[in-house]
């Protein structure tokens, strides 16, 4: 049996700030990913393992 629950949130505009800088890291950080794999797969034909690509995301975090 599969069981879903639907929620409703009514976040407040502190909130809704919040949500979107959130999302709009994850969609910065997930176009990074692809962009790289994809640079590597033209190269190599193989892509990058994801490990290899959070220790970029390490390196790149440290640098700001």
């Amino acid at each position: 049996m599969i069981k879903a629950y639907k929620f409703c949130i009514y976040p407040n505009k502190r909130e809704e700030s919040l949500i979107a800088k959130i999302i709009g890291c994850s969609w910065f950080v997930f176009d990074l990913f692809l962009t790289m794999w994809n640079n590597t797969y033209k190269e190599i034909g193989k892509g990058i393992l994801y490990y290899f690509l959070l220790l970029s995301l390490c390196n790149k975090k440290e640098k700001l």
